[in-house]
């Protein structure tokens, strides 16, 4: 998790994915990257709706001063609630990634119980690039050895079979 200071980035700290609309399709995402519609609508970076925790888009009021979102993901702009952030448990086998961070659910997912959000942070990959690359490495480098491996014995094989058949 890292700290951004921006009032509209929420870091995920619990499991579960976010509900969000495009096209009337609903998707699910681990993105906490906001922003507003022209229409006073909360929505990602990518311009689908957040989808609040009874299905409807989270509107946000033109005169609105302070957005905040509370740790349980209540959403409220200068002292009013405007709906709740709702995460929802899903089987990553079963999702269907569609790009952009989103993903589409072939079953109703069940509520996080207990969500947990982060106001003015992001989740960070889970993944260290350095790391990888170097693992990547190793196994290229054990691929080529049991490649040549493969090859000597091969040689040897044919050779064998050269010298049985001359000397029949």
């Amino acid at each position: 998790v890292s700290e951004t200071g921006d009032p509209l980035t929420v870091a995920i700290l619990s499991e579960g994915m976010l509900s969000v609309e495009r096209d009337g399709e609903t998707f699910y995402t681990r993105d906490g990257r906001f922003a507003m519609t022209p229409d006073g609508e909360l929505s990602l970076l990518t311009g689908e709706r957040v989808l609040d925790a009874g299905g409807s888009p989270i509107q946000i009021p033109p005169d609105a001063a302070q957005i905040a979102i509370a740790k349980d993901g209540n959403v409220s702009a200068s002292g009013q609630t405007l709906g709740k952030l709702n995460l929802f448990h899903l089987d990553a086998e079963r999702l269907e990634r569609v790009g952009n961070g989103l993903f589409r659910a072939d079953e109703a997912p069940a509520p996080v119980e207990q969500p947990r959000f982060a106001q003015g942070f992001l989740e960070a990959s889970n993944v260290n690039p350095v790391v990888e690359l170097v693992r990547m490495i190793e196994i290229q480098r054990a691929y080529e050895m049991g490649q040549n491996l493969l090859q000597a014995e091969h040689d040897r094989i044919s050779e064998v079979t050269d010298i049985v058949g001359t000397t029949s």
